[in-house]
């Protein structure tokens, strides 16, 4: 059984051997909030902004910086302890620094949510 608590509590990695399910459990397990979206279509960073927002529920956002400060604003009810975050399908070998530019946004966000004490592990997987 997979458990959050024996993770490192902030960080932006592969998702490598793990599977979304066993995250998805784990984190309604363990009261996080777990979002999940696919970027396998997008083609600009507006694309990938509007498909991120729509996916984890938050408001229009012109940008990544924005989208990234909406996140951390984000912060979980008292009844969450924190978040899981997928993002399958980055289109590394097509669009190879805009999902830098997101993987560093998420990154941004996983550094600001350590300040606050507040669990952000992020997933990616690429093709």
């Amino acid at each position: 059984m997979l458990r959050l608590g024996d993770m490192r509590p902030n960080f932006v990695q592969s998702i490598r051997a793990l599977r979304i399910g066993d995250l998805q459990e784990a984190a309604q397990r363990e009261r996080n909030v777990f979002w999940r979206t696919s970027l396998r279509d997008m083609a600009t960073k507006a694309d990938a902004v509007a498909k991120i927002v729509e996916d984890f529920g938050l408001g229009a956002q012109k940008g990544l910086t924005e989208l990234g400060a909406s996140i951390v604003r984000s912060v979980p009810r008292s009844a969450d302890t924190g978040f899981v975050v997928v993002l399958e399908h980055l289109p590394t070998r097509a669009q190879y620094a805009l999902c830098q530019e997101i993987l560093d946004m998420f990154r941004d966000v996983a550094d600001e949510m350590g300040d606050k004490n507040v669990a952000f592990r992020c997933f990616f997987s690429a093709h």
